[in-house]
């Protein structure tokens, strides 16, 4: 299912029972001391409103930046594949080659393979880190290469190294229970004290308190979403390691 029909799913179910809840109070709660409570309520209202507002925003913003730095750790690991594969040639030629196929083989397994278990979060299976150990042996300056050649060989297997760390770290990472207590919590208290208004108008009400739930819902559904970089809400997909990937085999 489109993560954009099971969001809509979702946000509409909350509103028709919101709605529900809504005519209850309509029907048994007494209206006149609702509304002599609007003064009050609205002041409440609006502090509790304000500082949700404020943690939803960080926890939206947060997440965020999560998604931008798990594109970032997928390049540098792409790039440095690509700079370890042309600062093999500074190697003889059977290391070089080893490093090559080694590298390609790597990108392959981290896209076919580790890519869609990240977008279902589910963990990644050994090969790929099996694959970077025999890389980073293979890529091992020998002792009488200058160290401008060492450093390119060097600086390629650690950004391989550092981009796959910050990758999985990114992928494991999600919200933590007392946050998620915070934010539903949160919610639940923001939309309550919206049905202790007193409005002569009861559709305007209604009107009032589905917008509210549902706007609450989407923020709510966004945060579940975002907390997964690789899932399918935040569509990052693996183009830099396969225009890498494209690159090694053009130049093997």
């Amino acid at each position: 299912m489109s993560v954009y029909v099971h969001g809509a799913l979702i946000i509409g179910g909350a509103c028709v029972v919101a709605a529900v809840i809504l005519l209850l109070v309509f029907r048994f709660g007494e209206h006149e001391r609702r509304e002599s409570n609007n003064d009050v309520n609205g002041l409440m209202f609006a502090i509790v409103g304000v500082l949700y507002a404020i943690v939803v925003g960080f926890v939206v913003t947060a997440q965020w930046e999560n998604v931008g730095n798990a594109r970032d750790a997928a390049a540098q690991e792409a790039n440095g594949l690509v700079r370890l594969h042309w600062a093999a040639a500074a190697l003889p030629a059977d290391r070089a080659a080893q490093v090559r196929t080694l590298a390609q083989r790597y990108g392959t397994v981290v896209r076919d393979q580790e890519w869609p278990a990240m977008a279902a979060g589910r963990p990644v299976g050994p090969a790929g880190q099996r694959l970077l150990n025999q890389l980073a042996h293979a890529a091992q300056p020998p002792g009488d290469l200058g160290d401008t050649q060492a450093g390119d060989l060097s600086a390629g297997i650690g950004d391989v190294l550092q981009g796959r760390q910050q990758r999985l770290t990114l992928a494991r990472q999600n919200l933590s229970g007392m946050m998620w207590f915070v934010l539903v919590a949160g919610g639940v208290l923001t939309v309550a004290l919206a049905y202790l208004f007193g409005v002569p108008n009861r559709v305007a009400h209604l009107v009032m308190v589905v917008s509210l739930v549902g706007t609450v819902t989407l923020l709510l559904y966004a945060c579940f979403q975002l907390q997964y970089p690789f899932g399918p809400a935040t569509h990052l997909r693996p183009t830099d390691l396969t225009s890498a990937l494209r690159l090694l085999s053009a130049s093997t």
